[in-house]
């Protein structure tokens, strides 16, 4: 909760990695003192995992048995990790946003094909492309 860890979450608002305790933020450190001991953690890696520019998780690897220094290839293969998550996130979004678009065009074209109203559709260069059942009421014709 951002309320008991503000620094903390300020931290990773900036979507860069963060080794707890921190090597250069004491306060974020005596922020975290109680949490850490809490779960008996002595090291922590957590990166953000980001889509849209907006903070949706952590990806956190947690050191139990001692102080472990976090390696360029730890972060890495974090930075990696928390990547293709965002990815997964990315794909089901769009997933979600084509199937309520299909979704809308049907019932639009449920709905402009049961109206007793005339509905003709035209393109750029004023062709008739389409119509409903009661443009073929109105004008008699029949496609």
């Amino acid at each position: 909760d951002s309320t008991y860890f503000p620094r903390y979450f300020e931290a990773l608002s900036q979507h860069s990695h963060l080794i707890l305790p921190s090597p250069e933020d004491a306060e974020m450190n005596k922020e975290l003192a109680s949490y850490l001991a809490a779960f008996h953690i002595n090291s922590k890696l957590d990166i953000p995992i980001v889509f849209e520019g907006k903070l949706l998780g952590v990806l956190s690897c947690e050191e139990t048995r001692g102080y472990r220094n976090w390696v360029l290839e730890d972060r890495h293969f974090g930075h990696t990790i928390a990547d293709i998550v965002a990815i997964m996130i990315e794909q089901s979004a769009r997933r979600k946003a084509e199937k309520a678009l299909k979704e809308s065009e049907e019932r639009l074209r449920f709905i402009t094909q049961q109206s007793i109203d005339g509905i003709i559709s035209v393109n750029n260069s004023d062709q008739i492309i389409s119509w409903n059942y009661g443009a073929e009421q109105m004008f008699g014709y029949h496609g």
